[in-house]
């Protein structure tokens, strides 16, 4: 009996012909399932962080305006100048 090589065998043959085409095609549905979540996941991740700025500059806000209507005018201008930083951002 010759030695049959595995992709000459029925088996070899069945495997490179119908086992590896559907292994394929399942690691494409797998991948394009993947690739269709982390296109949600980032989505959701960049509207969390515009909500997170949205509160942020809106507690700001609120933040001033209850100094400004505490401790007046004056205070108010004092207190910018000690918590900006050289371009006027808020520290």
């Amino acid at each position: 009996m010759a030695d049959v090589q595995f992709h000459q065998s029925q088996t070899g043959k069945k495997f490179y012909e119908q086992d590896v085409p559907r292994i394929v095609k399942a690691l494409e549905r797998i991948a394009d399932a993947l690739e269709g979540t982390n296109k949600l996941e980032e989505k959701r991740f960049k509207q969390e962080i515009i909500n997170e700025h949205n509160r942020a500059k809106k507690d700001k806000e609120t933040i001033m305006k209850a100094i400004r209507e505490k401790y007046g005018d004056v205070f108010f201008e004092k207190f910018i100048e000690k918590t900006s930083n050289t371009d006027g951002k808020w520290v």
